[in-house]
């Protein structure tokens, strides 16, 4: 616990827990709660000199300035995580934030800005299982959907949707359910699209 880590002077642990008290306050909508544990944690990194922590906080505040729509927020603390990350040479967390900026990108409107950086994270896990490849497959067939070229977002998600199936993040199955009914529905294959969205609404159910 935060208790115990505090008292044995475990300041990473300290950081660590703050920042996954947060992720669990966002998973349950408690934005407020979790953008305090977010902060939290940077204070501590900040006087413990640990930017890994200062690092992994600013990328979840970015997640949760996304969920409240404030985007340039959302921004911000995304190009500040990618600075630290970048700075401390983490190659997997320079994508993770990469990603996400991408994200920030497509929801802004700047295709260009989105098909560049999630095509440099897909570059860069070519022929991995990791789930940031699936992500940046997804963020391809989007930006392919607002172009409106169905057919080149489901070349874009065929190669990862077999592992978007086994991951055990629920928002990259429904992301990639809604994709993949916008794509039926941009065919013409409304049944098809409606038996995607049933399968999440039985998903959620559970």
């Amino acid at each position: 616990s935060l208790a115990v880590r505090a008292e044995i002077g475990d300041k990473r642990g300290q950081i660590m827990g703050r920042v996954e008290l947060g992720m669990i306050q966002l998973a349950q909508g408690e934005l407020a709660p979790a953008r305090q544990s977010q902060e939290e944690a940077i204070k501590l990194a900040v006087e413990t000199k640990l930017p890994q922590g200062e690092g992994q906080a600013r990328y979840q505040l970015g997640e949760i300035a996304l969920v409240a729509g404030d985007l340039a927020e959302a921004r911000k603390q995304h190009d500040r995580a990618l600075a630290i990350r970048t700075d401390l040479r983490e190659e997997r967390t320079i994508l993770e934030s990469q990603a996400a900026l991408a994200n920030i990108a497509l929801e802004e409107g700047r295709l260009d800005d989105a098909e560049k950086l999630a095509g440099i994270v897909e570059r860069k896990l070519r022929g991995s299982p990791a789930p940031l490849l699936a992500v940046a497959k997804l963020l391809n067939a989007r930006v392919r959907m607002a172009r409106k070229d169905a057919n080149g977002a489901e070349q874009e998600l065929s190669g990862s949707r077999a592992h978007a199936e086994r991951t055990e993040r629920i928002s990259l199955r429904t992301d990639f359910k809604l994709v993949e009914s916008e794509i039926d529905i941009a065919r013409g294959e409304i049944d098809k699209a409606r038996a995607q969205l049933d399968s999440l609404r039985l998903e959620f159910a559970r």
